[in-house]
């Protein structure tokens, strides 16, 4: 599914597929694929999905939109899913995708999430703080990180 780059076969998973009532798994498989073919357009349908009755697919919603191109829109949806109640699996995918952005924004709602109740969410913070990529280029990530680990051991 992933090697589908053009625009209709897009289509077809994003307006079809990823919205089939009658299989949570065909919807999961498909974000995942949309994710690895990282094409823009399918944005707004990912948004659509995102709140998906069934968690699996959220969190491979969330992944897909983690591995698109930069956007304010995404970074900002994923930010209310890494901040409304939900499942800890669902909020800590959004704080690895929001990782994947590299959007300078997400620093301190990534800092925020290390006092999380659920540890799954505090490690999916930590995780980007703690990526070589993220934090070489902001001292702030790296100065969070290293207080974090010097608390926590």
């Amino acid at each position: 599914l992933a090697s589908l780059t053009d625009p209709v076969s897009i289509k077809c998973l994003s307006g079809n597929a990823l919205v089939d009532p009658k299989s949570p798994q065909t919807r999961a498989h498909t974000a995942w694929a949309l994710g690895l073919i990282k094409s823009p357009a399918t944005l707004d349908d990912l948004i659509k999905t995102l709140n998906d009755a069934d968690e699996t697919v959220q969190v491979k919603v969330i992944e897909a939109i983690g591995c698109l191109p930069n956007n304010a829109v995404a970074v900002e949806h994923l930010l209310k899913k890494l901040n409304a109640a939900g499942p800890p699996t669902v909020k800590s995918a959004a704080a690895l995708a929001l990782g994947q952005t590299k959007s300078e924004s997400v620093l301190v709602h990534l800092q925020k999430k290390l006092n999380d109740p659920q540890w799954l969410v505090r490690a999916g913070a930590l995780d980007n703080l703690g990526n070589q990529r993220y934090f070489v280029f902001n001292r702030q990530a790296g100065r969070t990180l290293y207080g974090e680990l010097a608390y926590r051991f």
